[in-house]
């Protein structure tokens, strides 16, 4: 379906359909339309991220051969739930009390335990 409204993947067709609907909503809130057809769509695109988690069996051959610095960032990383852009911009400065005070790029701030 995504092929045939000129999208190449089904997450762009949500995407498309999405950005429509809101401007048909829009319109209806205004009175420029009889309906919204699009009120309550259906995902075509549905994520599947379990082979993204790793396995003890993986973390382990990681933390044989990796030095201290990747240790630390993976930790940091799967402990936190951060993304990369928002690991990398976390200062020194945000560290207090145990604790690192985190501002996601999602614009909601947290603070996360360091022990």
């Amino acid at each position: 379906m995504a092929e045939q409204n000129g999208c190449e993947t089904r997450r762009q067709a949500d995407y498309v359909f999405a950005t429509f609907a809101s401007f048909l909503a829009w319109a209806y809130d205004r009175g420029l339309t009889d309906a919204n057809p699009c009120e309550k769509p259906s995902k075509l695109y549905r994520s599947e991220r379990a082979e993204c988690i790793w396995t003890q069996a993986e973390e382990e051959a990681l933390f044989a051969i990796a030095p201290e610095r990747i240790r630390l960032a993976y930790m940091l990383a799967a402990w936190t739930g951060q993304r990369q852009g928002d690991l990398l911009t976390l200062t020194w400065s945000a560290s207090t009390s145990g604790c690192a005070k985190a501002r996601r790029s999602a614009a909601w701030s947290s603070r996360l335990p360091l022990r």
